[in-house]
């Protein structure tokens, strides 16, 4: 309800206000997006014994479109405050795509041997083995209903943390670190 909330209220303002910026957070947040659709079609389709290096390499990638976004956006005389909100803004799109893929194929795969040697490779069975709970199928739910959460409503923090040294690290590199921006923007520097 707080994503239709947001793209009701919210994202048509920002669109409004900054159509170019909008464009551009919503292009990377698609191609976040894509980054974890892959990830999660290797895991099924590679079935590797540990998803580790994937997970690192996806969550690598993605924080690096969401710092370089707001570096792209800083590069373009953007003030800092739109590219951090270009990197928020693709880290809404990129979480809502991950989310659904994510259940999508949870359900396509649901009781399968292949969906089994995924969970043994995330280690979902030595998770479920600590949580003394004694529905494994329960766990799941609860595990990717966490999971869900921290995509969706916690996702835009650490790209918003990603934006700001990224936007930080043009203006700097730039011979500019404009303080006044950074005081209209709440940092105190």
């Amino acid at each position: 309800m707080l994503y239709a909330l947001v793209g009701w209220t919210i994202l048509p303002r920002i669109e409004q206000r900054n159509p170019a910026m909008f464009r551009l957070a919503i292009g990377v947040g698609l191609l976040a997006g894509v980054i974890f659709v892959v990830e999660t079609l290797l895991e099924y389709s590679l079935l590797p014994a540990d998803n580790t290096a994937f997970g690192l390499i996806e969550f690598g990638l993605v924080f690096l479109i969401y710092a370089s976004t707001s570096g792209l956006l800083t590069y373009r005389r953007y003030h800092l405050r739109e590219g951090v909100l270009g990197a928020v803004v693709a880290a809404l799109f990129s979480s809502l795509i991950w989310c659904v893929v994510t259940l999508a194929v949870f359900y396509l795969f649901y009781g399968s041997a292949r969906q089994s040697l995924v969970f043994r490779a995330e280690g979902n069975f030595e998770d479920f083995q600590r949580s003394g709970m004694s529905d494994f199928n329960a766990f799941i739910m609860e595990d990717f209903l966490g999971a869900t959460f921290s995509h969706l409503l916690l996702g835009p923090l650490p790209a918003s943390l990603l934006g700001i040294i990224g936007g930080l690290v043009r203006r700097a590199s730039a011979g500019y670190a404009a303080p006044s921006e950074l005081n209209r923007f709440g940092f105190g520097l």
